[in-house]
């Protein structure tokens, strides 16, 4: 029986005492709402329907097993004890599962041989239980198993080579989806590398990792170790360069030589051609260095000599111009591969001349010693400025639009402070995005961009085509025919002003109260303020421009009454006589309308008041039939607590051999027939685990019996329950 009673607003309640015997002695759930319909009398206790056994692979949670049991109640599951208990877990619905994936390599039950025991427990709404051991099995899954590696997973690098009198090593490398352990690697069984030419055998050894065995012995293939050239050819590195400035700049030193198969110390010199005026080369490197002090092309040969023995030649070609004039309003040859940057001026006229920075980085057209022209041209209306530059190839005259790396123009924000830099490619401007992030190079991908610099804005472009600033607009005018009106009234707006195509647009920030359409006309709808704003869109060389917010108050509508004057005494009675036909028609309306209102509420009373007694009748039987029930329920708690105080008087008695501990229990007779556990408990570094030793039916009336189980240890705990009563709590 299950009497409910956690309903806060029911007239009902239980005894304390009745309240404490059955939760501490029945288990018995109380709640409110209602009562079941349960019969007291249900002992019946569930049947196991489902086995004893289950299976399970290693790194899944997951076990074949499900309890199941038949009773006339719903049943629940739960796990009540056993040698494995901290490693599963069951649903209320009977699904047994690991808490963590079991390793059929490393078991983790208590004897180590991949079968967990537990003890599942049945238990229906009645209170009324049974109990069955299980054991899962748990399954190797091949899939897991580590492999001992091969040689073809492996690469070898190094299995030739010549001698020179250094070791040569032999390098073994795991392939892309291998991992293994760390390798040792032995030469015809020496761990040390060769030095001498011969032919060795290569072996490695490869250690432990996840998912692959330690393997000893693999075999690599051959170490073939050749006798160096009786008479090997000097060479000598770079074969070729290329030396290119102007005139007075100092030139980015050439590399340093690389010589090969030379004996004693190498030096170099110039053995054809000239160097240019102002340059040098240092005899222990080769390199050439210094400033050019006048116009040279041509090449030198560089030859490098060893002191004992050994010679190699090596060509150094020259492109020495002379330096730009600082104005490029002119054309002006520029070699971009100068190994240096340089930067060059245009003037922006307006006003005042106002000086704008070109910078070409080098190698800004690719090939060596690729040249190009350069000439960069301003022109001013209306306070707006444009700068074109056009670059064209020396060698072919062809417009060179594009470049790899981009160069850089200042252009000075002083120039239409308020308008963006933009590019055009024929009269069509576009805007030149700010490079995001504080950058000051292009993002990947991007053809143009700009920075801010001080007072300056640097562009960057990979193009060739006019620069300058898109014109700010004439000032943007907006009004309203009213600033005050009734919601739902509309308003027009009048726009002026602006540049270029004229092509307002309207928008408001007050959706809420207004809204506005294409041309100009505001719809109020609701009681505020209706904030609006003209646009004249960017076209052509202009940026778009936006007028200062109108605001229009909408008011609340006020209903009005127009009245004339009388024009006669007649017209006014016979309008007095109508107005009092009219009032008295809406009161006799209006008591039709009570009286009918009434009767329906009258109606509703009596309806209200049938149904309350009805539902106080049947509140009645209830109270009647739980009164009832109370009293049975405190009879057999009072029936219970006197077992209770009986079963205080329970006695056992142990003994212990060198295997075995004897237990002697002589339990209440109130047990007879009762299922008793007999557990011990064992401190755990994290804790306690309490596992069931055995259970057995007290089939003594006189509640006496004899158990042996495997030796208890001192700082054990034994503990012997009747169901959830604990009866006897030992410490060893």
């Amino acid at each position: 029986m299950t009497l409910q009673l956690t309903n806060a607003t029911s007239p009902f309640k239980t005894s304390k005492l009745a309240r404490a015997v059955l939760t501490g002695f029945l288990a018995v759930s109380l709640s409110v709402v209602g009562i079941s319909s349960a019969s007291a009398d249900d002992t019946a206790k569930p049947v196991f329907t489902s086995g004893g056994t289950g299976t399970a692979t290693e790194n899944s949670t997951a076990t074949s097993y499900t309890a199941a049991a038949t009773d006339d109640n719903p049943v629940t599951f739960t796990l009540f004890g056993g040698d494995d208990l901290a490693d599963l877990l069951i649903s209320p619905e009977g699904v047994l599962s690991f808490l963590v994936t079991p390793d059929f390599e490393i078991p983790g039950d208590a004897n180590q041989d991949n079968i967990y025991e537990v003890i599942v427990h049945a238990e229906d709404t009645q209170g009324n239980f049974e109990t069955q051991i299980v054991s899962v099995t748990v399954s190797n899954d091949p899939a897991d198993d580590p492999v001992d590696p091969i040689a073809d997973d492996f690469t070898f690098t190094g299995l030739t080579a010549t001698a020179d009198g250094t070791p040569k090593a032999v390098t073994i490398t795991p392939k892309a989806d291998k991992s293994t352990g760390a390798i040792t690697v032995k030469y015809d069984g020496v761990d040390t590398a060769p030095t001498d030419a011969g032919t060795y055998a290569v072996t490695f050894d490869v250690a432990a990792a996840t998912g692959f065995n330690a393997v000893a012995g693999l075999s690599a293939g051959n170490l073939v170790i050749s006798e160096a050239d009786a008479d090997p050819v000097p060479s000598i590195s770079p074969l070729t360069q290329v030396v290119s400035g102007f005139v007075g700049s100092t030139i980015v030193a050439t590399n340093s030589f690389v010589v090969t198969h030379f004996v004693g110390a190498v030096t170099y010199s110039v053995t054809s051609g000239t160097l240019p005026d102002g340059l040098i080369i240092s005899s222990s490197t080769g390199v050439i260095t210094g400033t050019p002090t006048a116009t040279s092309t041509g090449s030198v040969t560089i030859t490098a000599t060893g002191a004992t023995s050994g010679s190699a030649t090596s060509s150094v070609t020259f492109a020495i111009i002379a330096k730009p004039v600082a104005n490029v309003s002119t054309a002006i040859a520029v070699v971009p591969a100068l190994n240096q940057s340089n930067t060059y001026a245009a003037d922006l006229p307006g006003t005042v001349n106002i000086p704008v920075a070109i910078t070409i980085p080098a190698g800004t057209t690719g090939a060596v010693p690729t040249a190009f022209e350069i000439k960069a041209s301003a022109s001013s209306s209306d306070s707006y400025t444009v700068l074109t530059i056009v670059a064209k190839a020396l060698s072919d005259s062809a417009t060179v639009t594009t470049f790899l790396v981009p160069i850089a123009i200042k252009l000075p924000v002083s120039v239409a402070t308020d308008a963006l830099p933009a590019w055009s490619s024929g009269g069509a401007w576009a805007s030149i995005p700010l490079i995001p992030d504080g950058a000051t190079t292009l993002p990947t991908g991007s053809i143009d961009g700009y920075y801010l610099s001080g007072t300056d804005r640097i562009i960057l472009t990979k193009h060739l085509t006019s620069f300058g600033y898109r014109k700010d607009q004439a000032a943007v005018t907006l009004s309203a025919a009213s600033a005050s009106v009734t919601a739902g009234a509309t308003v027009n707006l009048t726009a002026a002003g602006g540049s270029g195509t004229i092509a307002y647009t309207y928008a408001t920030s007050t959706s809420g109260v207004c809204s506005v359409s294409g041309v100009g006309v505001v719809t109020t709808t609701a009681v505020g303020t209706c904030s609006v704003t003209a646009t004249n869109p960017s076209s052509g060389d202009y940026v778009s421009k936006t007028s200062s917010a109108v605001t229009i108050t909408v008011n609340a509508a006020v209903a009005t009454v127009t009245t004339t004057a009388d024009t006669s005494a007649a017209d006014k009675a016979a309008a007095d006589a109508k107005a009092a036909a009219d009032k008295a028609a809406a009161d006799a309306k209006a008591a039709a309308d009570k009286l009918a209102a009434e009767k329906a509420a009258a109606e509703k009373a009596a309806a209200d008041a049938k149904a309350a007694a009805e539902k106080l009748s049947v509140e009645k039987a209830a109270a009647e039939k739980f009164a009832q029930e109370q009293a049975e329920a405190a009879e057999q708690a009072a029936i219970i607590l006197a077992a209770a105080k009986k079963a205080a008087s329970n006695s056992i008695k142990i003994s212990s051999t060198s295997r075995l501990t004897r237990i002697s229990l002589d339990l209440a007779d109130v047990y007879y027939g009762r299922i008793a556990y007999v557990q011990v408990v064992t401190k755990t570094k994290t804790g306690t685990r309490t596992t069931t030793l055995d259970y057995f039916v007290v089939d003594r009336e006189d509640g006496k019996a004899t158990i042996s189980v495997k030796k208890l240890l001192k700082g054990q705990k034994l503990q012997v329950r009747i169901g959830k009563t604990l009866v006897f709590n030992k410490m060893i």
